[in-house]
């Protein structure tokens, strides 16, 4: 089922589903993506995750990147063996690069869909500089994956010291609603340390 192309107009399909959204350039894709997404689906008890695979992030330079459909590609290799998880590029579709946009443009777009927003503790350490951050918990709720060592850093986050949004650690699955203005914090277990930026390196 979550391997047909998503389109903007098949909305029905996602009527009443919870759906984890895993945004980035994934330049390329790696297991620690992979385990964030596995971590929420089992946690928050989601049906699927989409890998939001960016045209354009507007923190980064478009000279760092692969094109749109290599990093595409990439992805969906990554996660051929994941049945809940499905790839694609439909901010292209949507006509946004800024998560604000992306995030307000879905929820428009599947208003019957329960969505929440998948992040790693690097990125929620960096939310604070996002365009209209503080506003996207409201959008839809976020759920942030920490795991040894990065986990101990959560105490100093922007975004968990925010008294904006309820703040609700998860350390097991559990079923929640997925309401608006709400912090998911949930622990993984310990990777080897990979980023994309050290795989680019390497190759």
């Amino acid at each position: 089922m979550l391997k047909t192309p998503l389109h903007l107009l098949q909305s029905h399909r996602w009527h009443e589903r919870r759906v984890g959204l895993f945004g980035g350039s994934f330049n390329p894709p790696h297991q620690g993506h992979l385990h964030i997404c596995q971590v929420a689906l089992r946690n928050l008890h989601l049906d699927a995750v989409w890998w939001l695979v960016t045209p354009q992030n507007p923190l980064k330079e478009a000279g760092q990147y692969n094109s749109l459909p290599v990093r595409l590609q990439q992805t969906q290799n990554v996660i051929a063996q994941q049945p809940k998880m499905l790839a694609m590029d439909i901010e292209v579709e949507l006509g946004t690069t800024r998560s604000y946009d992306t995030l307000q443009a879905l929820n428009r777009c599947f208003a019957r869909t329960h969505f929440v927003f998948l992040l790693g503790m690097d990125n929620a350490l960096r939310f604070h500089h996002w365009y209209r951050w503080r506003e996207i918990p409201h959008l839809l709720p976020l759920a942030i994956l920490g795991r040894p060592p990065a986990i101990q850093m959560v105490q100093n986050c922007p975004l968990r010291q925010s008294r904006h949004y309820h703040h609700h650690h998860l350390s097991r699955a559990e079923y929640v609603d997925l309401s608006p203005s709400t912090c998911f914090w949930l622990r993984g277990n310990k990777l080897e340390d990979v980023s994309s930026s050290e795989i680019r390196k390497s190759l």
